[in-house]
């Protein structure tokens, strides 16, 4: 179970850090007129959706694993 949990955290947080180097190199793009700003918005407010679902990942695995054991 721990293995499993640990496994799924591990895969979020690469995720989550994908997610922020694609909003930081797409908000780099924005500044040079790359894109427009329609583009980049509709990229942040995915990546927002992205992470606010990792941060109940991590939640989960918090109350499965360290919560029990306090």
């Amino acid at each position: 179970m721990i293995h499993v949990c640990i496994v799924r955290l591990l895969s979020a947080f690469a995720e989550e850090q994908a997610t922020e180097d694609a909003v930081y190199y797409m908000g780099e793009a924005l500044r040079k007129g790359v894109v427009e700003l329609d583009v980049f918005l509709k990229v942040r407010t995915a990546s927002c959706d992205n992470i606010e679902s990792h941060l109940s990942d991590w939640c989960k695995f918090i109350q499965l694993i360290v919560m029990p054991a306090l």
